[in-house]
């Protein structure tokens, strides 16, 4: 699942990288599109609306490829967690996996 947290590395230090890769992903747009504007010869209002326009729709694209690049990582990370364990280290999340949702762990009577 896309939005669930996972893991030991999963405590809000992962939602840095996706704002990174999409910060980058606008500044480098907003650049281009400001000197091709300004080569092109465009007045300075027109050239910095559609910079900024432009700017705001590579942030949006940075930000759904960042996410997908993050939970990649996330997923990655824990599945290779779960096939080499550390030993003496016990995992919280495998108890709660273990049992479905609205089903009990006691034994039936």
């Amino acid at each position: 699942m896309l939005g669930q947290r996972r893991g030991p590395l999963s405590k809000g230090v992962l939602h840095i990288p996706s704002r990174v890769i999409a910060t980058s992903f606008a500044l480098v747009a907003f650049a281009a599109a400001a000197v091709i504007g300004v080569y092109v010869g465009n007045d300075v209002f027109t050239v910095l609306w559609r910079a900024a326009v432009i700017m705001l729709i590579c942030y949006l694209i940075g930000r759904g490829v960042g996410a997908v690049a993050q939970w990649t990582v996330d997923d990655h990370i824990t599945h290779y967690q779960k096939q080499h364990p550390i030993p003496g280290e016990t995992s919280q999340d495998s108890s709660s996996q273990e049992s479905a949702p609205g089903t009990s762990t006691r034994a039936a009577a």
